[in-house]
């Protein structure tokens, strides 16, 4: 017996179709960094404006990237660019070759914050990328070790970034 899990709501928003002209086209709240559990209600979710049928991210903030994802009965095909694509961003393609480029809100991000990202994001008149937004908004991560004080004190361990 096959049993079948409900997804949970994608949390995103989308900039009004036609009348955007900032540098994204909304914002995405994963809850994990687990792309292959994320992706699908975003997909579902997506439904409404198209078919998605890829996605490329920067592997820099995902615990791994899957080379397709199974959304409702079909392959979403995935991909990554280290260099060339915004760590905090993920494109979105569909069929009728819609694109859409959205900041990806990190998942453990404060909700109020996560709030005012979204809207930041979904905004026709924001013309801020996405790792903009994030330096903008997002307090930047401590080092593992502080003092007493809470300060933060000496560097990230190797193969480990501080994340902005």
């Amino acid at each position: 017996m096959t049993m079948t899990v409900p997804l949970a709501p994608a949390r995103f928003a989308l900039a009004p179709a036609g009348r955007s002209r900032s540098r994204i086209d909304g914002a995405w709240w994963p809850r994990s960094r687990d792309l292959a559990a994320e992706l699908p209600s975003l997909s579902v979710a997506m439904g409404d404006v198209g078919v998605i049928t890829r996605a490329t991210v920067n592997p820099t903030h995902w615990q791994g990237i899957p080379r397709q994802v199974r959304v409702s009965g079909r392959a979403l095909k995935v991909g990554w660019f280290a260099d060339e694509q915004d760590e905090h961003e993920i494109m979105l393609l569909s069929y009728h070759a819609a694109r859409w480029e959205l900041l990806v809100v990190p998942p453990e991000t404060d909700p109020a914050v996560a709030e005012l990202l979204m809207d930041a994001a979904s905004s026709p008149d924001d013309l801020r990328g996405a790792g903009e937004l994030i330096r903008a908004m997002v307090p930047p991560a401590r080092s593992a070790r502080a003092d007493a004080t809470g300060r933060a004190t000496g560097r990230a361990r190797p193969g480990h970034r501080r994340s902005a």
